[in-house]
């Protein structure tokens, strides 16, 4: 009977071509996090001229995220590691966010209910954490 000894990812190299020559490069390396995702400290709006600003910027916060939330562990984790907006941004917007989404039914028109923006990015933070916590 033989026993698979599992490796951490932290002892993985993949080998990979750069200029012209083969390169063994750790999984977890600052060479899979580019390009940086740049992700923006997240403040939430003051006022009207802030939220119109946020709100312009989310859906690239939201597609960043989703691109970091589809790529393959090692790069995931290299982001994680090695591209300090994104925890940045995770830690500042689960300290600043407000707590409160409001819900509604489809057919409902209450002005309080949150946008459909702000329920993606936080469904797409809330999967990055649950990605960073789970094997």
């Amino acid at each position: 009977r033989r026993v698979s000894m599992a490796r951490s990812i932290h002892e993985v190299e993949i080998a990979v071509e750069v200029d012209g020559k083969v390169k063994r490069i750790p999984a977890i390396d600052a060479h899979w996090s580019k390009p940086a995702l740049g992700l923006p400290p997240f403040l939430p709006p003051d006022d009207g001229m802030q939220a119109m600003q946020w709100s312009a910027g989310a859906p690239v916060v939201e597609a960043s995220l989703r691109r970091l939330l589809g790529a393959p562990m090692h790069v995931f984790w290299s982001y994680m590691v090695h591209d300090a907006s994104v925890i940045s941004f995770i830690d500042a917007f689960l300290r600043f966010t407000s707590r409160e989404l409001a819900l509604c039914a489809d057919d409902c028109d209450d002005v309080s209910a949150s946008s459909d923006a702000d329920r993606r990015l936080h469904e797409c933070v809330l999967l990055v954490l649950v990605r960073l916590t789970t094997p």
